[in-house]
């Protein structure tokens, strides 16, 4: 349920007006029963509107497409609810996911076959920005304040077959975590002792769909086409030692 709009300042944008408190990971994540859910900001109506507008083919995305994702429990819990919106064309968002991908087989871990579902092309699908949405309310969650527009979100994926190469990378800064949210989203973090937004995130969906994502100023950022692990380790290397975010309230 919606909370009542009052006079604030959105979390995720700045913006100082009606706010009302918005699930910073949206409910239609999880599968019944919902999880106890802490992770909350307060933020606009436009902003929620684009957040959910990137967050919901996301979610549909991982629960009917993604090789890693959709054979989680959770996952499979979900795509009975997913696949009947987009027979009934209740999402603008499905709808174009439909048009752009074709039904294939999915298989469960045991080998059994678990149906058809949707596979779309990944490009397709806001994955970065749904991410960076993300991490934008945590940071306004732990920070109490919304991050500035001078810094930038790189978002960088890691498949199962990467996972070693993820465990090294997370080995390398003190990260707090995991954080849970229910058995379908987790997350850790680590932040600069000596600025607060500046961050790298771990975030991940039903058990192996793992995404890190650095949060600094967009002066001190290398060139896009290097690798996020080199971006990372030379930008905090400017930032100052790295310590885990205190956790706050809004």
């Amino acid at each position: 349920m919606p909370s009542d709009p009052r006079t604030g300042t959105c979390g995720y944008c700045g913006t100082a007006g009606e706010v009302t408190r918005d699930h910073i990971f949206a409910r239609s994540f999880f599968p019944p029963p919902l999880p106890n859910d802490p992770y909350m900001v307060d933020a606009c109506r436009e902003c929620q509107e684009k957040k959910a507008k990137d967050e919901t083919p996301f979610r549909d995305f991982l629960v009917m497409a993604d090789t890693a994702a959709s054979l989680s429990s959770e996952a499979e819990a979900l795509r009975p609810k997913v696949r009947r919106a987009l027979s009934r064309n209740r999402s603008p968002q499905l709808a174009e996911l439909r048009d752009k991908g074709i039904m294939k087989p999915v298989v469960g871990r045991d080998g059994k076959s678990l149906g058809r579902a949707l596979h779309v092309p990944a490009d397709s699908v806001p994955i970065n920005e749904a991410i960076a949405w993300m991490v934008r309310g945590l940071i306004g969650n732990v920070a109490s304040r919304p991050l500035p527009d001078t810094f930038d979100i790189i978002v960088n994926r890691y498949y199962p077959y990467e996972f070693a190469e993820l465990r090294q990378f997370m080995s390398e800064f003190p990260f707090y975590g995991p954080c849970r949210v229910g058995d379908a989203i987790r997350f850790w973090y680590v932040g600069d002792s000596q600025d607060e937004f500046s961050s790298l995130w771990v975030l991940g969906f039903y058990d192996r769909a793992m995404f890190s994502t650095m949060v600094a100023p967009r002066s001190q950022l290398e060139p896009a086409s290097s690798s996020q692990s080199s971006v990372c380790t030379s930008t905090l290397s400017t930032l100052g030692k790295c310590s885990p975010i205190n956790r706050g309230r809004r």
